[in-house]
């Protein structure tokens, strides 16, 4: 079964599991960013990236996957991820921000939240993969940290 073009799927996230403690029952809280079509769905070209904030309903735990695949780069790692972890009571706080939220899970929402969220997302620090093995080095801790604009996610 195959997700419907244009629309983010929980099959689309690489990582399958809660980094806190491998529950495996993961529910999109936002979908901040999207850019097409993931690898082995119709319509997938070269390109997809996505950045979405998804909470394990085992421990509470919420985690942004950042997720940067580029199949044309054949001396890289295809899929550049980065996990950024907030704890239970910062994943609480958030689902209340984002019940404001017209459509969390539409990447195109103008809405304040998914601004200021979206905006914070982009400048979290990431770092390269050197192989495809290494996924653990790039889970991180974050926070929720309110500031102009909005609450933002920081490391």
């Amino acid at each position: 079964m195959s997700a419907s073009p244009g629309r983010f799927e929980p099959a689309h996230l690489c990582r399958r599991c809660c980094p806190a403690c491998d529950g495996q029952e993961l529910q999109a809280l936002a979908v901040l960013v999207r850019d097409g079509e993931p690898p082995a769905t119709e319509g997938h070209g070269i390109t997809y990236f996505h950045r979405v904030i998804v909470r394990c309903a085992a421990c509470g735990t919420a985690f942004l996957e950042r997720r940067d695949h580029d199949c044309f780069q054949l001396d890289e790692v295809w899929d550049q991820l980065e996990w950024y972890v907030l704890a239970p009571a910062d994943a609480v706080r958030l689902a209340e921000v984002l019940a404001s939220c017209p459509a969390p899970l539409d990447p195109g929402c103008a809405c304040e939240v998914h601004a200021a969220l979206r905006d914070s997302a982009g400048k979290l620090p990431r770092s390269g993969w050197e192989s495809a093995l290494e996924a653990e080095a790039h889970i991180h801790p974050a926070r929720l940290e309110s500031g102009p604009g909005g609450l933002r996610i920081v490391r």
